[in-house]
């Protein structure tokens, strides 16, 4: 009797994850779901206490639960002396004068042609894309080659490694 009473203590003391969720106010979704949070319930359902059969054996006394211990207050720490603050050194009265706003040019009327400058520049720099492009391209293609012609001669590389390596 006295051992079935404390298997039935350590069931109600295991708690299993979704108790311990539950009691926190989250419920699960399901397998895989997010979890929320829950309302949790306006009263907790009381445990029920398993009453002492007058028959069983006297077992070991329950360890009383240890009450918390009180908090202690912190010490005050020793009271530090104010370090004196450096004296700040005096400002100049003079300031520098601001300089004078530096004239604009008149941009002119927005439908006017571009500049002779602005067009060369243009034009350079879509010679020199071009020429980009054109560089890029024959690098794709003298790589594509070379790793061809590598490709083919794998095989021959290969029985001559593997000769020299057995001899």
């Amino acid at each position: 009797m006295a051992q079935e009473q404390q298997e039935q203590q350590e069931q109600q003391e295991r708690r299993t994850l979704a108790d311990i969720l539950r009691e926190a106010g989250i419920e699960s979704t399901g397998r895989g779901g997010r979890r929320r949070a829950s309302e949790p319930d306006p009263e907790p359902e009381p445990e029920p206490e398993p009453e002492p059969e007058p028959e069983a054996e006297p077992g070991p006394e329950p360890e009383p639960e240890r009450e918390p211990e009180p908090e202690r207050e912190p010490e005050p720490e020793p009271e530090r002396e104010p370090e004196p603050e450096p004296e700040p050194e005096p400002e100049p009265d003079i300031e520098p004068e601001p300089a004078p706003p530096s004239p604009t040019p008149d941009p002119g009327p927005s439908d006017a042609a571009p500049s002779p400058p602005r067009r060369r520049g243009r034009f350079l720099g879509a010679v020199w894309f071009i020429l980009e492009l054109v560089l890029a391209a024959a690098a794709g293609v003298v790589i594509y080659y070379t790793f061809g012609l590598l490709w083919e001669l794998y095989p021959y590389l290969g029985v001559a490694a593997a000769a020299t390596v057995l001899a």
